[in-house]
């Protein structure tokens, strides 16, 4: 007795289009979408089943959770994806004071704070790691996020991550070359 396995159906406004599941499809059922979805304007994948054996290759070869789906899920629909939450600034009153004669990084830190960042993402390097230090001590403080990446790349990712859920946040280089 056979198994019956599924076939994959396409979710094209979960599709990103970055070819995992054309690459793991030895028939060649899968391949690289030419048309925007209006929707995400990505280009999702294309669906050819015509030769499609059903080996499920490709549902672990794609990254998103609802890119591919069996065709059994697909039929009962696919679930929403999160609606994010609006996370509103808040306003607070500054008391008076002198003006500061502070270090640039200190300045573009403190700058960063009062327009409400409260994450920041940063690698040492010289001399950008005063700037950081100040950001490991205040930002506890503030209910904020200090992350000390592995690299100057890693720290750049994560503060991608942070303006796609529309936070501010900042990092510190000093342009160094290798």
């Amino acid at each position: 007795m056979a198994i019956e396995r599924a076939r994959p159906v396409l979710l094209p406004q979960y599709c990103k289009g970055c070819g995992r599941c054309v690459e793991s499809c030895a028939h060649h059922c899968i391949e690289p979408g030419h048309e925007i979805n209006p929707g995400t304007g990505l280009v999702p994948v294309v669906l050819h089943l015509e030769d499609c054996t059903a080996c499920g290759l490709c549902f672990d070869a794609c990254p998103e959770p609802f890119g591919l789906l069996p065709e059994e899920h697909a039929a009962q629909g696919a679930r929403e994806a999160p609606v994010p939450v609006d996370i509103p600034d808040r306003r607070a009153p500054l008391p008076r004071a002198q003006p500061l004669v502070v270090k640039g990084t200190h300045a573009s830190a403190i700058g960063a704070l009062l327009a409400g960042c409260r994450h920041f993402y940063g690698y040492p390097i010289t001399p950008s790691t005063e700037g950081a230090e100040l950001m490991a001590r205040l930002l506890p403080k503030l209910d904020g996020v200090f992350l000390q990446a592995v690299s100057e790349v890693a720290a750049i990712n994560y503060m991608y991550g942070c303006a796609a859920a529309g936070l501010r946040s900042l990092t510190f280089t000093s342009s160094g070359s290798a």
